[in-house]
């Protein structure tokens, strides 16, 4: 995957194209981390909105729900 800083420094280069960041995100970190995170992509990366799905490819199964609700509770985008 290509960091999302440099993914951040390809977007500031060309403003007036539309872009999508990839920031691979799994509540697998721990719900507490994710949301963090989600929250810095928000606030140092300017990313307004994001996709989620409802499988995760790491060997550990978390709870993806409780993520969503949480995103969901703090007025952020979510896009199913």
């Amino acid at each position: 995957m290509i960091p999302i800083e440099y993914q951040v420094g390809v977007r500031d280069r060309w403003p007036d194209n539309t872009i999508m960041l990839a920031g691979g995100l799994t509540p697998n970190q721990g719900v507490d981390e994710t949301i963090e995170r989600l929250n810095k992509y928000v606030d140092q990366y300017r990313i307004s909105g994001l996709k989620l799905y409802t499988f995760d490819s790491t060997d550990q199964k978390a709870g993806g729900s409780m993520t969503k609700r949480k995103h969901i509770q703090s007025g952020r985008n979510v896009v199913d």
